[in-house]
């Protein structure tokens, strides 16, 4: 779930704060397959970076790099994921 973001994050989603904290980033991967790739490679080492991805905001596709990194406590559970979503739609064409 996003939880957290700044200005840039707004713009991207080109919406409201409100409706951005209720949603999680998954739901806008178009590619489901994509979206377990992601996950398996952050779970497996830790991070993924500058990872290309397709995602879908508000029926516009747009293409991003995703840097993450998976958070763990003091036993090594994961507790969260962090990431950093770049806009590369205007680059990659």
């Amino acid at each position: 779930r996003i939880i957290d973001f700044n200005k840039a994050t707004i713009n991207l989603f080109e919406t409201i704060q409100l409706q951005i904290s209720l949603t999680y980033f998954s739901n806008y991967i178009t590619n489901k397959s994509e979206l377990n790739f992601i996950s398996n490679f952050i779970h497996t080492n830790g991070f993924i970076n500058n990872y290309e991805c397709k995602i879908t905001l508000n029926g516009v596709k747009k293409i991003c790099l995703i840097s993450a990194n998976k958070i763990c406590n003091s036993y090594g559970e994961k507790i969260s994921d962090q990431a950093i979503i770049r806009d590369f739609t205007k680059r990659a064409f």
